[in-house]
């Protein structure tokens, strides 16, 4: 019989320094995924970010900033996407609500540090690399280079509202 864990199709990654995610409760997601937060204080060690893609039996992997998650509709649109064994990465899109609360040039530096990858395509352009601090933009540099991005999903909400 197979473990619950074997049935697992997305991890979500929500990542942040200690204070972003002190305050933050686990985002409830289906029962194909994973979530976990990921502490970035000194800047995330290379290793620890290979091991935990490695470690997961996901095969897709979302990095969402502290503040923002996946809309549900999203959601269940990345577990259906999750079973391709292909290579494959992206960025969300903000949604109209979000473009009335920032202007554009602070959501592109938002929606930059977002993005879905599955697990081969990370592991084929060599992880994570020798990068001490956790950078995002390394990782969308690595696919880049191997892949084009899909379109971009429209589903990310921001959570920090004042």
């Amino acid at each position: 019989m197979p473990s619950k864990n074997s049935k697992k199709r997305v991890l979500y990654l929500v990542y942040g320094n200690k204070k972003e995610l002190e305050r933050r409760q686990p985002y409830k997601v289906d029962e194909q995924s994973e979530f976990e937060f990921l502490f970035t204080n000194q800047g995330l060690d290379h290793k620890n970010l290979s091991d935990i893609v490695h470690n997961t039996s996901a095969n897709l992997i979302v990095l969402i900033k502290a503040g923002f998650f996946v809309r549900k509709c999203t959601r269940k649109f990345l577990s259906e996407s999750a079973i391709h064994e292909s290579f494959y990465w992206g960025f969300f899109s903000p949604n109209v609500n979000l473009i009335r609360d920032f202007n554009m040039k602070e959501l592109r530096k938002y929606f930059s540090k977002n993005i879905f990858f599955t697990k081969e395509l990370f592991f084929a352009v060599g992880g994570f690399g020798d990068n001490k601090n956790f950078n995002v933009g390394e990782l969308i540099k690595r696919f880049s280079l191997h892949n084009d991005p899909q379109d971009s999903l429209d589903g990310l909400i921001f959570l920090d509202r004042a």
